[in-house]
C-alpha cells in the first residue's frame, strides 16, 4: 500500500505481546480507529471531507483486522468482524430489493467484506485506519501482511 508520495514504513517499532480487554472489541463496534483513510484517484485522503494525506507523512502499519461491512446512503454503519482464530464469518442477510446500485448500475449486496489496516504517523502519534473492500486494497494488505511476516521470519523477537 504505497506509493511515490506516501510510503509507509515499517520501522523497528514492536508492541509488546498483551493479551487483555484491549484487544477484545464487540464484533459489532466499529473497526474504524482515528481517521478513516480511502485511496482514491492514486492518492490517499482521509475522512468524508476527503482531507489529502500529506505527501510527507510517514506511518508504522501496526495491526490489522477483517469483517463484513454495511454501508448503504443515509443508513448507519455496521459490522460483523472477524475474530482471530475463528471462522470467518456468514455474510449478513439483507432483502435485495433493497441493494443500492453498484458502480456498475447493477443492485449490489451493501455487506462488503472489507480489510483494515491500522496506522500509526510516527510523528504525531495521531492512529489512522486505511480500509478498503477493493480487490487493489486487498491486495496491498495482503502483501504489506506478507513483508512483515517475512521480517519477523528473518528477525525473531527474543524471549527474554
Amino acid at each position: 500500500m504505497s506509493n511515490s508520495t506516501n510510503a509507509l514504513t515499517v520501522q523497528d517499532y514492536q508492541a509488546p505481546a498483551l493479551v487483555d480487554a484491549f484487544d477484545h472489541d464487540e464484533p459489532g463496534a466499529s473497526p474504524v480507529r482515528g481517521g478513516n483513510v480511502k485511496f482514491d484517484g492514486g492518492a490517499y485522503f482521509v475522512g468524508k471531507e476527503k482531507v489529502p494525506v500529506e505527501a510527507n507523512r510517514r506511518f508504522v502499519a501496526y495491526d490489522k483486522a477483517q469483517g463484513w461491512q454495511f454501508l448503504k446512503k443515509d443508513c448507519p454503519a455496521e459490522w460483523v468482524m472477524h475474530i482471530p482464530g475463528t471462522p470467518k464469518p456468514e455474510q449478513p442477510e439483507c432483502d435485495e430489493s433493497t441493494w443500492p446500485l453498484g458502480l456498475d448500475g447493477k443492485p449490489s449486496c451493501p455487506w462488503k467484506w472489507t480489510q483494515f489496516l491500522y496506522l500509526l504517523d510516527v510523528d504525531t502519534g495521531e492512529t489512522m485506519t486505511f480500509s478498503s473492500n477493493s480487490s487493489g486494497g486487498k491486495i496491498a494488505i495482503s502483501d504489506l501482511t506478507q513483508q512483515i511476516k517475512s521480517m519477523r521470519f528473518m528477525n525473531p523477537v527474543q524471549c527474554q
